[in-house]
């Protein structure tokens, strides 16, 4: 199993925070392992890897940028990230392209793994695995009350 830190990024909008999440979603993909002497480059640690934002456009334009970068890296065609992940996992840009099309692969064929979600949906899911143990009734639904954030919200 991989060994991760938490990286949490904040930012206001139009700050670059997207590009920031996927080149750190794609370098944490991509980077030497440190038992990798041992093991070998493992193309699913993306299954170890959780990437959370606050709408469904900036969730599916993160998997999109994630995708399209990581098929740029695999095919050799111009990636953004290209540059930085060359310094920043030390790899030569073959390795990184040959890593790419195993990673590119291995999400393609697992795809219900490659986990970028709502804050929403993250804590949905979490409720869900719990339900039992905090007395949930099992058919439950999330449902907002928008008059009292909307009159928090005028005030």
């Amino acid at each position: 199993m991989a060994n991760f830190k938490a990286h949490i990024l904040t930012a206001s909008a139009g700050s670059g925070k997207t590009y920031s999440l996927a080149r750190e979603y794609i370098y944490n993909t991509l980077r030497p392992q440190q038992d990798e002497e041992l093991r070998g480059f493992n193309p699913y640690v993306y299954r170890s890897i959780l990437a959370v934002t606050f709408t469904n456009k900036a969730t599916e334009e993160m998997k999109s940028r994630i995708l399209t970068q990581i098929n740029n890296l695999a095919t050799g065609s111009k990636c953004e990230f290209e540059n930085d992940l060359i310094e920043m996992t030390g790899l030569p840009k073959q390795a990184l392209q040959e890593r790419a099309m195993d990673v590119r692969s291995a999400i393609l064929h697992d795809y219900s793994h490659f986990t970028v979600l709502t804050n929403d949906t993250f804590f949905q899911r979490i409720l869900r695995a719990f339900i039992r143990e905090i007395g949930i009734d099992m058919n439950f639904s999330t449902e907002l009350d928008t008059a009292p954030v909307l009159a928090k919200s005028v005030d």
